[in-house]
């Protein structure tokens, strides 16, 4: 009996650098119970549980997107990166586009986008292909204070 580790689809997206639309799409072409399963976790309603991966399951999506190491190396320490706020007025307000410090104008997804201003400094961070700003506005004191307690070791 071989020492198989379940993988869950969230860990495979973050670790592995799989694209998350990619990886979802080719597991609703699989089948549930067979490639992969839902996680139980306390009193949670069982559609809203993590997916994991069973040996089948695990075994296909190595070959569908080419993964070799079958131990990975810890995640990555997310790194937030500063920005600036260019556009924030879309019709769907849980998208903006910013520009980070290295000039690059990237779409980063945002809880509501109501409350920010263009010209306005965010902290953003990538993750599983997408940038991501998680705090809402607030002072620039705060912000460098994420950034000093992030670049720390």
């Amino acid at each position: 009996m071989s020492e198989f580790v379940q993988w869950k689809e969230s860990d495979v997206i973050e670790r592995f650098n799989v694209p998350k639309d990619e990886l979802v799409e080719f597991r609703k072409s699989l089948n549930e119970g067979q490639h992969w399963e839902r996680m139980p976790f306390g009193k949670r309603p069982l559609r809203t549980c993590p997916i994991v991966f069973t040996e089948s399951g695990w075994e296909a999506v190595v070959q569908r997107f080419g993964i070799q190491q079958m131990k990975p190396a810890e995640p990555e320490p997310e790194s937030l990166v500063m920005a600036e706020v260019l556009r924030c007025n879309y019709p769907n307000n849980r998208v903006m586009l910013v520009k980070t410090e290295d000039g690059k104008s990237v779409f980063c997804s945002v809880f509501d986008s109501t409350p920010f201003k263009p010209r306005m400094p965010v902290v953003i961070k990538h993750r599983g292909g997408r940038w991501y700003c998680e705090h809402r506005p607030t002072s620039v004191l705060r912000l460098n204070t994420l950034l000093k307690r992030n670049s720390q070791p």
